[in-house]
């Protein structure tokens, strides 16, 4: 049986895929190695269109609403806990 949040799963699975890709860009700066900026701007556009826009409103919109239906207990809970996560992420994704 295939389950909402076995997209939800992932499609973490695709963003911690691209943090991959992005801290080897940030190893190849480090390391004074050239880089490609389409690349820098591809991994910025997935972040902000699939990763903000898509995945965290899926989170916040749908699967947040329906977990506290069912009793899941947001503050000091699981949805809090993952809403902290959130606001840390778009806050960091500002600076």
């Amino acid at each position: 049986m295939n389950y909402a949040s076995d997209d939800l799963i992932n499609e973490h699975e695709g963003i911690l895929w691209a943090l991959n890709i992005l801290e080897k860009i940030t190893d190849d700066i480090s390391n004074k190695k050239s880089i490609n900026i389409a690349d820098i701007n591809d991994i910025i556009s997935f972040f902000k269109l699939f990763s903000d826009k898509c995945h965290h409103g899926k989170e916040e919109n749908i699967y947040f609403p329906a977990l506290e239906k069912n009793r899941i207990q947001n503050e000091n809970g699981p949805i809090g806990q993952m809403l902290i996560a959130a606001m840390l992420y778009n806050w960091f994704h500002k600076l």
